[in-house]
């Protein structure tokens, strides 16, 4: 786990420029903007498909994903997916150990069209490009040692994909076995066509094709972070 974002910064950069992967800062967040916004970017001379991986959204509560897409970047192994990745889309909740940006803002609760300079970064370096599948790590600190995602695919059409998704997590945390969870109804692991405020459902409601947010509920850190790297493996994958 990392202790500053400078630190987590750091170690993005050099694993980058390691592999030769794409990294760049694209804005600066934060009160006096003294927060880098990181997007790496691995394209291929030949991809088919096109892969948006956002992590960190409530980096201060969830670390976890953020852990998970470092880890992704040292281990993946460069297949026909260009992957444009977020590693720590709220940098300023790491330092304040809080699920909200430096505003006292929900990146994932934005209300009345309005968007947080770290929402419209995202959006803004990610828009206009053929996007095939958007997958956001994210945790579920009221659940105890179990996972599940939020899938967006009206029709099932695409279930398969979400299914594989869920199994490659469950080789390292099981998957939610209950019908329901906070109200909500839950098929194998998944609850469907949550339409809210969140990014992922943004994408969906834009004509993203697949769109998946992962949930890991508390238990063994390492446990958690490699369910989200499988995740991430299995995404490329199958996209192929």
């Amino acid at each position: 786990m990392h202790s500053t974002y400078t630190k987590l910064v750091r170690d993005i950069t050099a694993i980058c420029q390691h592999r030769n992967f794409e990294c760049s800062e694209i804005g600066r967040v934060g009160k006096n903007k003294q927060y880098p916004l990181l997007r790496v970017v691995i394209e291929p001379p030949e991809y088919t498909k096109t892969l948006l991986v956002i992590a960190g959204v409530h980096a201060g509560t969830e670390p976890a994903p953020v852990m998970a897409a470092v880890e992704f970047l040292r281990e993946y192994e460069v297949q026909p997916v260009k992957i444009i990745l977020f590693p720590c889309l709220n940098p300023s909740s790491v330092r304040m150990g809080s699920r909200k940006n430096w505003e006292g803002k929900d990146l994932n609760r934005s209300r009345h069209g309005y968007f947080q300079p770290e929402q419209t970064l995202c959006l803004l370096h990610s828009y206009g490009q053929k996007i095939d599948a958007v997958i956001s790590l994210h945790e579920d600190n009221w659940l105890s040692g179990q996972c599940y995602g939020f899938g967006f695919n009206q029709n099932r059409k695409h279930k398969n994909f979400y299914a594989g998704l869920l199994q490659a997590m469950n080789q390292h945390m099981p998957v939610l076995q209950k019908d329901t969870l906070d109200g909500l109804s839950v098929e194998e692991g998944i609850i469907w066509d949550r339409y809210d405020t969140s990014l992922e459902a943004r994408f969906a409601e834009a004509g993203v094709p697949l769109c998946f947010c992962s949930e890991t509920g508390r238990g063994n850190f390492q446990q958690r972070v490699r369910a989200n790297v499988a995740l991430l493996k299995q995404a490329t994958e199958s996209l192929m």
